[in-house]
């Protein structure tokens, strides 16, 4: 039972973080049409790959000064291809 519990609380501190980054891309980079695709992105990319991703965005993308729509589609890229390489698509279904 306690390892079930230590199971929980790591996969709840998992989850906390992937929200904080899921927030941090939906206000400071939603072009309006991306919040579902972060969404799906944050859910289905492990952390280790999300933290690498919200760094490579820190450093590149804030220090370029792109518009929105030119920053939200070089996530959404920078995104699909890291989850090409491991196998998983994120791809929104209507």
């Amino acid at each position: 039972m306690a390892k079930a519990k230590q199971h929980l609380k790591n996969h709840l501190k998992e989850l906390k973080k992937k929200h904080g980054y899921l927030t941090d891309l939906i206000r400071n980079y939603n072009d309006g049409k991306s919040k579902g695709f972060y969404c799906l992105a944050a859910n289905l990319l492990p952390l280790d790959v999300l933290t690498k991703i919200m760094k490579h965005i820190d450093q590149k993308i804030k220090t370029n000064g792109c518009s929105s729509k030119d920053t939200a589609r070089e996530i959404s890229k920078i995104m699909k291809d890291k989850a090409r390489e491991l196998g998983i698509e994120i791809a929104l279904r209507k």
